[in-house]
């Protein structure tokens, strides 16, 4: 990309500024995660833009190759060295450096919540948002006054040290990724293969154990005056190992105290300390500290640049894998730092390893979810636990404390039910405790209820709170379910639930859709993607099985398997692996789709044509309908049947020497409906052919690829003008020939895959075994190579077939037979519908035409119309000349292009001042008025048979000036003037 200079004042930046750098010497971006974003230009003294590349100019540049284009502002030029300015220009969000905000506090917000607060309660007004896919809900607070930018990331309690996370700065928006990049699959052997790479590995701060521990102090017990002492919990087992601990040469036990991972007033099990252990041992700590500088341009010819190849193709935050044979661990590092020629749109180098910047924290923000929800789950179960355990002391106090109440035994004599109450009579006791055969209830409002809380003989029982420590039942029923935490068990059958129920409902909807033209057209594009990827999957497998050939040849050379070339073996077997997955999965959508061709043979092809066939001809027998019949063999067109008419080939069979053929037909136009052809059955036959033609050559129409028969026939209702040529030819991949192939495929790669297990499997290698490998290979190759070649001809097979079945659809969907209509659309039905009225009616064709009684369209656009009104306005003419336009109002107005050059207005009028008749008539206004007529009469009355006055043409003299003598004569002078209809045309 051309990097693009804008003035230090624009706010738009979508447009080319003032102007494009396109003599830039060089332009590169580097990015670090979680870190700097900057901008380094190299431009010549004398460029053509270099005066207005100042301090606080912006640059826009291409960042990356994942990335939109990103803006840089200019803080800093370099002095001149040979002719070249140096500018550096840091990233627009670093504007956000110079804006301050005031003792922020954030509570219970996610990331993007966070965010946004920051930037809304910046001093100075911004544009920028806020962007987050952190769910996880925190708060922090500052006790300072600090940049925007430094409270996103760089001090503690920060959205970055609270959060976690990866930031993303995308021009004005403030973007934080739970993990901005992907694994890439890419895998870089260390040590090995990088020796022109910077390379550096530390294990001095690996740790392969831990001795974890906590303290919590205990509430203090009822009266105590003292707080009591910590408890201190260690485990049983006293230390645990991480998952890599067996693979260094002695164990690395550091102490770790969790106790800030619990919450004030928790009871911390030994069981809670061990989970919370356990995750921390998972989290790398004992994977050696990566660092690796690649420089693409140094090592692209060496033979390490094969190995870090993949490299240019990632960004920032991806993970790579890097394989530290040695110690036989796969770390999974982070790309932390890029260079790129944002000019040459290619990277110059990248970081892997741990991040230099102090922005960030150890764990990334998925881990940290993951260990919050750990610790969340254990510490909420607890205090859940110690809120039931209070709240039977609590009931315990209240009712053994209690002292006051009236028992009361209802009624007198044969009693049948208990109230205690808060007053000795039942008339104006409020609390009450009623107890008969039917239940047990509390009322705070009389004997008479309502009992808000109860148990009932039936089991049933009613509350507002209920405190327990375990509740056991076979199903839970309520509108909402509030939990701190629910079992893993219980997750996964409400999910199943809800998948099960997604998946019958998808099921119901989709067998109510009917098969679409649409759906048929995403299967031609389906089933070609399919044969694309799976040609793509052949050629990788193909170079997998070579380099593992390659690969096993130098293992087995000396005899000897060490322990390394198994694991490359193994790990070569487990990408042969992935790739026959992947064919597997691809060949299954091509064969979903593979036509089912019949197993018939034979270098011919029989042509049946319909009984109906049938065309137009004279009666001097002038064919205005034919067809002709073109065969394809060796390289060459024949023409086997020319100019043929319907009634030619109706109900014939005629067998051609080949199995490529073209038919044409052609129309003209004709009011019968019923001409045209259709073929019934094309079969390869051993039959000797019948007919055969002389060399030829295509006509210059489009042609048209049959996959079926049913593709070759012509319109039905027939269709004029018609110029067609359809080509079909035999299948040349079967269902059959499919599945043999891929069957061959499948047990060579068996035989091959239990070959190698065989060979290393007591890490020496035979003479036998090695000769068995060899053999395999070749058998594997061989059955690749053979179901490649199959596959890529179903592929097409099952493009065409599809494409047929489009073609097919959109036949049946618009085919319309008029009889059908007649026999069961009468009149008055047909009226009926015709006057029910829509919201909009659209139509659109390259050609529409009409016929009716009173009206007509021909497919030229001809409209003719015995009797027309149109209301509105209506415009004629062209956009760019002269047009006329005709207003509702009752004004003409015309013109040209957007200028307006005069109207008539039917609705103006005038009134005579000496009798005070008001006339109704017309205004003509426009820059000129010209009339071209041989002759031009007026006359008062409207009625044409009148007589009327045609006014004179000619040229008359006149007496123009006369002059007094003084002496009792004069003199006059004579002048004349041109009239043309009674109309002057010459000055006076």
């Amino acid at each position: 990309m051309i990097p693009i200079l804008y003035d230090p004042l624009e706010t738009q930046f979508d447009s080319n500024g003032i102007g494009l750098l396109t003599d830039a010497i060089s332009c590169i971006v580097e990015e670090e995660r979680n870190g700097s974003f900057e901008l380094t230009l190299q431009y010549p003294q004398e460029g053509r833009l270099a005066k207005y590349i100042t301090e606080d100019a912006v640059i826009k540049a291409k960042p990356n190759d994942k990335d939109g284009d990103q803006l840089f502002r200019i803080y800093k030029s370099g002095k001149p060295i040979g002719g070249v300015n140096t500018y550096y220009a840091e990233h627009i969000s670093y504007e956000l450096n110079m804006n301050p905000v005031c003792r922020p506090r954030i509570s219970g917000k996610n990331a993007q919540e966070a965010i946004a607060q920051l930037l809304e309660e910046a001093v100075i007004e911004n544009n920028y948002t806020a962007w987050s896919d952190i769910t996880t809900r925190n708060s922090t607070q500052i006790d300072d006054v600090l940049s925007v930018r430094n409270i996103l990331g760089g001090t503690e309690g920060s959205i970055l040290d609270v959060w976690g996370g990866e930031y993303q700065f995308d021009n004005f928006t403030v973007k934080l990724h739970k993990s901005r990049g992907s694994d890439t699959g890419a895998t870089i052997r260390y040590g090995k293969n990088l020796i022109s790479a910077e390379q550096e590995r530390n294990i001095g701060d690996v740790i392969t154990a831990i001795f974890p521990y906590c303290y919590y102090t205990p509430e203090k017990e009822g009266g105590a005056t003292e707080e009591p002492d910590p408890v201190f919990v260690s485990l049983p087992e006293k230390f645990i190992n991480t998952p890599n601990a067996g693979k260094y040469a002695r164990l690395k036990c550091a102490p770790m105290d969790f106790s800030d991972e619990f919450e004030d007033g928790v009871i911390v099990s030994e069981e809670m300390l061990r989970k919370v252990a356990k995750a921390y041992t998972e989290s790398g700590i004992d994977e050696p500290k990566i660092s690796i500088k690649a420089t693409f341009q140094n090592l692209k010819k060496t033979k390490d640049y094969e190995n870090i190849q993949a490299l240019e193709t990632i960004g920032i935050c991806d993970t790579v894998t890097v394989m530290i044979e040695k110690l036989g661990i796969e770390v999974k590092a982070k790309i932390i730092k890029y260079s790129y020629d944002s000019i040459k749109e290619r990277f110059d180098s990248v970081e892997i390893g741990e991040p230099k910047t102090n922005l960030t924290k150890a764990i990334t923000a998925a881990q940290k979810e993951q260990k919050e929800q750990i610790v969340k789950s254990a510490t909420r179960a607890e205090i859940i636990q110690k809120r039931i355990e209070q709240t039977i002391k609590d009931v315990t106090a209240a009712i053994t404390g209690n002292s006051g109440g009236h028992v009361l035994l209802y009624p007198a004599e044969n009693p049948q039910e208990i109230y205690i109450m808060d007053t000795d009579s039942t008339a104006t006791a409020k609390n009450v405790w009623r107890w008969n055969l039917a239940g047990l209830g509390h009322s705070s409002n009389g004997i008479g209820g309502p009992f808000e809380t109860a148990i009932t003989a039936a089991g049933q029982i009613v509350a507002d709170f209920v405190a327990v420590g375990k509740l056991n039942g076979a199903l839970i029923e309520a509108g909402t379910i509030n939990a701190e935490s629910l079992s893993v068990e219980y997750k996964q059958s409400v999910k199943k639930y809800t998948d099960d129920g997604d998946a019958k409902l998808l099921s119901e909807m989709k067998s109510r859709f009917e098969v679409t033209g649409e759906s048929i057209t995403a299967e031609v594009e389906r089933a070609q993607a399919a044969e694309k990827t799976i040609s793509d999957d052949l050629k990788l497998t193909k170079q997998d099985a070579e380099d593992f050939k390659e690969n096993v040849e130098g293992a087995f050379r000396d005899g000897i398997i060490t322990e390394t070339e198994a694991q490359t073996i193994e790990r070569y077997i487990k990408e042969l692996e992935k790739d026959n997955a992947s064919i597997q999965k691809q060949y299954n959508a091509v064969l979903d789709s593979a036509s089912r061709q019949s197993t018939t043979t034979g270098s011919n092809f029989s042509i049946k044509f319909n009984t109906d066939c049938k065309t137009e001809i004279s009666s001097s027998g002038t064919k205005y309908d034919y067809l002709h019949l073109f065969y394809q063999k060796d390289g060459k067109i024949y023409k086997a049947l020319d100019k043929v008419s319907g009634a030619d080939i109706a109900g014939k069979t005629f067998i051609v020497p080949s199995t490529d053929i073209y038919i044409q037909w052609y129309s003209d136009s004709s009011g019968n409906k019923y001409y045209g052809f259709s073929i019934d059955e094309i079969k390869q036959v051993s039959t000797a052919a019948d007919t055969t033609g002389t060399e030829s050559t295509l006509p210059t129409y489009e042609v048209i690829e049959a996959a079926t028969v049913s593709m070759i026939q012509t319109s039905h209702p027939y269709e004029n003008n018609m110029r067609k040529l359809w080509h079909y030819k035999k299948r040349t991949a079967t269902r059959s020939t499919l599945i043999s192939k891929k069957n061959a495929y499948t047990n060579a790669y068996n035989a091959l895959i239990t070959a190698i297990n065989n060979a290393i499997s007591d890490k020496k290698i035979t003479a036998t075994e090695k000769a068995n490998v060899n053999t395999k290979f070749d058998a594997y190759n061989a059955a690749l190579a053979d179901l490649k070649e199959t596959i890529e001809a179903a592929g097409v097979d099952v493009a065409a077939v599809a494409a047929a079945a489009v073609a097919e659809y959109a036949r049946a969907a618009i085919k319309v037979e008029a009889d059908k209509i007649e026999l069961r659309v009468t009149s008055a039905q047909a009226e009926s519908l015709i006057e029910q009225k829509a919201d909009s009616i659209r139509l659109k064709a390259s050609k529409i035409a009409w016929s009716a009684t009173y009206s007509s369209m021909s497919e030229s656009g001809i409209l003719k119309c015995t009797s027309a009104e149109l209301k509105g306005s209506m415009k004629c003419g062209y956009d760019s000349g002269y047009w006329v336009e005709l207003a509702g109002s009752g004004r003409l107005t015309g013109g040209y292009g957007s200028s307006q050059y005069g109207y008539i207005d039917y609705s103006a009028s005038a009134t005579d001042v000496d009798t005070g008749v008001r006339y109704n008539g017309l205004q003509v206004q426009g820059g000129c008025m010209r009339i071209s007529v041989n002759q031009l009469a007026t006359r008062k009355t409207s009625n044409t048979g009148t007589l009327a006055y045609i006014g004179a043409t000619g040229t008359f003299k006149y007496i123009s000036k006369i002059q007094d003598n003084g002496d009792g004569t004069i003199t006059w002078w004579n002048s004349t003037v041109s009239f043309e209809n009674g109309l002057m045309v010459s000055s006076l």
